[in-house]
């Protein structure tokens, strides 16, 4: 009797053991594939660049275009999501130069820019841009001023 308990035991024991050893498998390949992921991730960004302009700041424009009635630059928050979603994704500011740039990851966006005092003009255009892996893409943003 005292040797089928003793076997027992070790099977247990045995099977315990190997319980255990295939779990910490399990757990260190996820963390694998994790650490994987999250590099994955991170390495597939790029970046989107551009200025914000308004324009016609001239009642009457004429050919060749005045010097003073050029288009102007235009401070503004602009809203980035993903075709196709309704989320945003970032918001970012353009500066006083108009320019503004900011890091993506990879993928389609749509830039539309919003007013913080909640003006009708200008009225700027949606802008579709695609992010490519280390790569800036260029977009600008045109706005109408309303002025005819």
């Amino acid at each position: 009797m005292n040797k089928i308990v003793i076997i027992i035991l070790l099977v247990l024991v045995g099977a315990g053991g190997a319980v255990y050893l295939y779990r910490g498998d399990v757990i260190q390949d996820k963390q694998d594939i994790t650490e994987t992921d999250e590099e994955e991730v991170e390495a597939k960004t790029g970046t989107i660049s551009g200025r914000v302009t308004m324009g016609p700041t001239c009642p009457v424009e004429r050919v060749p275009p005045e010097p003073g009635c050029a288009p102007k630059p235009l401070a503004t928050s602009i809203n980035i999501r993903e075709v196709g979603k309704q989320k945003i994704s970032k918001t970012i500011q353009s500066d006083s130069s108009g320019a503004f740039k900011t890091a993506l990851s990879v993928g389609s966006y749509e830039l539309e820019t919003f007013n913080n005092n909640g003006a009708i003009l200008p009225r700027c255009e949606k802008v579709t841009v695609l992010v490519k892996e280390d790569q800036n893409s260029i977009v600008d943003i045109s706005c109408d001023t309303g002025i005819r």
